[in-house]
């Protein structure tokens, strides 16, 4: 990463970084072998909707302002991005600042790796994957207040976006595969069950 993310601040004590994974881990799960990331996986949440879009395209890019509104109406003064990639010597965990530039220097730095941005116990997470897609998942008001959208609307969006842009075949398969996963399965399953959206389970 580049000195740029020197405003966010870096969370480096071992203790620290493992409270923030054991946090995550009761929403997002991910397996690493031999340096190399095989799976990511989405855990069921009482309550919880979760719903596709094209990576940043309406979360990130688009909506900074309106962002940066909802997390600090719903009283959020700092958010946890962690790395899901290998990340050799780089520090995986940081706090970044629920701002505008915060949430732009988020998408510049970590654009390139799959990753999450949470907060609270958590209260709601956002999935950024390198597949061309993310996932934003938390209660129902929330994904509606952070897409401006309605859900059923959220995944027309992503059925549009994966039909019309460009990709390889194989490619495409997988995101209408995630895009019914999360829109036909993840709503009626048990909490804890788990959905894997990169990979097959090993």
């Amino acid at each position: 990463m580049s000195s740029k993310t020197n405003f966010f601040r870096l969370i480096s004590a071992p203790e620290e970084v493992i409270k923030v994974n054991e946090k995550l881990s009761r929403v997002v799960r991910h397996s690493i072998k031999k340096e190399r990331l095989t799976n990511i996986s989405l855990v069921k949440q009482m309550g919880w909707i979760a719903v596709p879009a094209q990576r940043y395209s309406n979360i990130i890019l688009m909506a900074q302002e309106q962002l940066q509104r909802t997390f600090l109406a719903r009283g959020y003064h700092e958010l946890l991005a962690v790395a899901l990639d290998p990340m050799g010597t780089y520090p995986s965990v940081y706090v970044v600042p629920p701002t505008t530039q915060g949430i732009e220097a988020f998408h510049r730095e970590w654009f390139s790796f799959n990753c999450t941005l949470f907060a609270g116990q958590p209260d709601w997470v956002i999935i950024s994957t390198d597949s061309e897609f993310d996932v934003v998942t938390g209660s129902e008001d929330f994904v509606r207040q952070l897409l401006n959208c309605e859900i059923n609307e959220a995944f027309v969006r992503f059925q549009a976006f994966v039909t019309n842009h460009p990709m390889e075949d194989q490619m495409r398969k997988h995101l209408y595969f995630v895009h019914d996963l999360l829109q036909v399965n993840y709503p009626s399953a048990k909490v804890g069950s788990e959905f894997y959206l990169i990979a097959p389970p090993i």
